[in-house]
C-alpha cells in the first residue's frame, strides 16, 4: 500500500521563510496567492508542510517525521505558527486496514496535535475507477437507528 505522511503548520503571523529548512511547500502571510480560494490576492496566513519520502518504508515514516518536526517546532512557533496537524494518506486497491504500534502512537502524541488519516480507494491502479463502497442496511439496523 502506498502512503504519504506530512506535518502541516499555519498561523496568521507565520513566516516559514525565516526558518532555514527546505519545506515541501510554504508561503508567508502576505505572499501572493497562486492557488486556492485566495488565488489572485494575498495569503492572510503563513503555512508550511514537512513531508517524508513516499517510498520510505512505513515503519520509518513516523519516526523520521517526528524527529524532523521536533527539531523545528520551537522555531516554527517563534515565527508565528500556532496551528498544527499530521496528515497521512493511504492509497489502496481493495481494502484499507490501519494499525499503529504503541511506539508510533507515542511518537505522534509527542507532537501534541491532531492526526488526520485518510484512505483513498482505487489508487493502486490509476487507470481503474474506484470500487463503490456499499453498506448493507437491514430492518434490524433501521430499527436501531430510529430508537
Amino acid at each position: 500500500m502506498r502512503s504519504s505522511l506530512s506535518f502541516e503548520a499555519s498561523g496568521e503571523r507565520y513566516k516559514p521563510s525565516k526558518i532555514p529548512f527546505a519545506f515541501a511547500s510554504q508561503h508567508d502571510v502576505g505572499d501572493p496567492a497562486t492557488r486556492g480560494r485566495y488565488k489572485g490576492g494575498f495569503y492572510p496566513y503563513g503555512a508550511s508542510s514537512i513531508s517524508v519520502p513516499d517510498d520510505l518504508p512505513w515503519k520509518e515514516k513516523i519516526p523520521k517525521l517526528v524527529a524532523t518536526v521536533s527539531s523545528l517546532l520551537v522555531r516554527m512557533k517563534e515565527e508565528g505558527a500556532d496551528s498544527f496537524y499530521v496528515s497521512a494518506g493511504y492509497f489502496y486497491s481493495s481494502q484499507c486496514n490501519l494499525e499503529f504500534s504503541p511506539e508510533e502512537l507515542r511518537l505522534l502524541a509527542s507532537l501534541d496535535c491532531p492526526f488526520c488519516p485518510s484512505c483513498y480507494g482505487g489508487e493502486e491502479e490509476p487507470n481503474k475507477a474506484p470500487e463503490p463502497t456499499t453498506m448493507a442496511v437491514t430492518p434490524r439496523a433501521i430499527s436501531r437507528i430510529s430508537e
